[in-house]
């Protein structure tokens, strides 16, 4: 019996990182049992005007395509999961990245709604995060 990939949630640094490197499309495809994916939330962020004068492949019809067909599609009850779980994480997370940048003496990060809403997302569906966030990092460890 085959397996069935674990989703990888591709934030959108990393996914920007990616657009110059491997094999496109590279979200929805599958690598050691994960399935490169995004969010809805991630899509909107990497396809915002902002991001898009600053990337300008970001406007490109194919990379916007390859976000559509990797976006992750939640039931009624996995989005109010996220919803829910994507609040406590957020909250939670931030007193542990905090903590952290108190005791080390740094400027306090904290989590961007986003942010703890990817980290829901892959908690709800056994996945994984692709991010170059260290305080995601931190505070989902």
């Amino acid at each position: 019996m085959a397996s069935i990939a674990k989703p990888l949630i591709v934030d959108s640094n990393c996914f920007l990182r990616f657009l110059d490197w491997g094999p496109r499309p590279l979200l929805g495809r599958t690598f050691a049992g994960y399935r490169f994916v995004t969010t809805g939330r991630l899509m909107d962020e990497s396809t915002s005007e902002g991001l898009r004068a600053k990337y300008p492949q970001l406007s490109d019809e194919g990379v916007r395509l390859e976000l559509n067909a990797a976006r992750l599609k939640f039931s009624p009850k996995q989005a109010t999961a996220i919803k829910l779980d994507a609040t406590s994480f957020q909250r939670d997370g931030n007193r542990v990245i905090e903590a952290h940048c108190r005791g080390k003496g740094i400027f306090v990060r904290t989590l961007s709604a986003v942010d703890a809403s990817i980290w829901a997302a892959a908690a709800c569906l056994g996945g994984a995060l692709a991010s170059d966030e260290w305080p995601l990092a931190l505070a989902s460890a």
